[in-house]
């Protein structure tokens, strides 16, 4: 089980800041979460979990952690099918999924039969079968009531289709660069860890500095480009 929750809040899933696998274990142990869904309601043991001085979690930490919960439920449908921890469905095979079937919503996908799902790049008769269980769809029916599922667009005809991008820095707009990745991503758009020759853009605000990746940057002949920037090629600006 914990396992399981540890993968439901991890980056490329909800990306619940501030959620470690301690605090998850803790609260399974004083049975505050059983599930997926329990997270979204740990609000309901406030008073129990500030006043615990095993947990450590005080007023101000508490309140960091829900903002951060409820900000998780704006998330993109590729990460939230990764996050139902389906086997051999990592966040590549979900984008797949997403492509392959982008008229159909949360629901939908999740009902999707063997044969359909067969019909994905890279899914084969295991992936399928794990993909098509139940229990998946039951969990996605609570899910859906509660979360803000975003639309995933399409990678067609995008102004940075194809294009490599390096994010560094600290960002304004997106609130971590997860979730720029997962926007470029989406768009049809690589992100790696380090710049190299194979990079056309490195993405960040503050383009003067003497930063490793700023100077290797410029050793390639790589530009340097702002979040502002960024935003206006994904906007078909540039």
């Amino acid at each position: 089980k914990i396992h399981s929750l540890v993968h439901f809040v991890s980056r490329d899933a909800f990306g619940i800041d501030g959620l470690s696998e301690a605090t998850l274990e803790k609260w399974i142990a004083k049975k505050y979460i059983s599930s997926y869904l329990d997270i979204f309601y740990i609000d309901r043991y406030k008073e129990e979990i500030i006043n615990d001085d095993e947990m450590k979690i005080r007023e101000k930490s508490f309140s960091n952690l829900t903002s951060s919960i409820e900000k998780s439920k704006d998330i993109a449908l590729p990460n939230l099918i990764y996050a139902l921890g389906i086997r051999g469905v990592g966040l590549a095979t979900a984008k797949d999924v997403v492509r392959t079937y982008n008229e159909k919503d949360f629901l939908e996908i999740c009902s999707l039969s063997k044969d359909e799902l067969l019909m994905v790049d890279g899914v084969g008769e295991t992936i399928a079968n794990d993909f098509a269980d139940e229990t998946n769809f039951l969990c996605a029916k609570k899910l859906k009531e509660i979360l803000r599922i975003q639309s995933y667009k399409s990678a067609e005809d995008s102004a940075i289709s194809g294009k490599s991008f390096v994010i560094t820095g600290s960002l304004n707009t997106f609130s971590n660069r997860t979730e720029c990745k997962n926007l470029l991503e989406s768009l049809g758009a690589k992100v790696m860890s380090s710049v190299s020759t194979n990079t056309d853009y490195l993405v960040n605000n503050d383009v003067s500095s003497t930063s490793s990746k700023n100077k290797k940057a410029k050793e390639l002949g790589i530009p340097v480009i702002s979040e502002e920037d960024l935003l206006g090629m994904v906007n078909g600006g540039i």
